[in-house]
């Protein structure tokens, strides 16, 4: 009879673990600028593309396009030229966004916003200049179902002559 009993609880710690609602999610995803998750608007030529520079230019050869992208600063009021990154596994645990900020052509103060919860908007402006060549945590709280990470052109900070990079963005949570 005990062995009976054991194959039972057995079969129902099983069946327990089968019907459990699945585990979420736990790693990270890269975004590439110009691959499939990225869409960028405004006027072609107003964008600028640094062959061999960036994460994926320097670092990565699993990923492409080998290049990063920018676009002078826009004083006024809306962008003229924006990204937007969209993550094809948002979960609902904590995540953060990382932007890669290149070594060249990085010279703004960006304003990067985050899509989260369904509809909900969180933004930091972030000063490029001091990075070279490095992940910069964009949102220092984890944000549930972090979807879109957007970037402009739009900046109140320094000068016309001052460069916006678009590079890569990684959501990990």
């Amino acid at each position: 009879m005990p062995r009976f009993r054991t194959i039972i609880a057995s079969a129902a710690a099983a069946l327990a673990l089968a019907t459990a609602a699945p585990a979420l999610a736990v790693g990270t995803v890269t975004m590439a600028n110009g691959g499939q998750n990225f869409t960028a608007s405004g006027p072609s030529a107003y964008w600028h593309y640094d062959q061999g520079q960036g994460y994926c230019g320097h670092y990565a050869t699993w990923c492409s396009p080998a290049n990063a992208q920018w676009t002078y600063v826009n004083h006024a009021y809306g962008d003229v030229n924006s990204a937007t990154w969209r993550n094809p596994y948002a979960v609902s645990a904590p995540e953060f966004a990382s932007a890669f900020i290149p070594a060249r052509n990085a010279t703004a103060t960006a304003h990067y916003t985050l899509r989260y919860n369904y509809g909900s908007y969180w933004s930091r402006d972030v000063d490029q200049r001091p990075f070279y060549d490095q992940w910069v945590r964009i949102n220092a709280t984890g944000l549930a179902m972090l979807d879109t990470v957007m970037l402009g052109d739009q900046s109140w900070y320094g000068t016309a002559s001052d460069k916006v990079a678009f590079d890569e963005i990684k959501i990990e949570n």
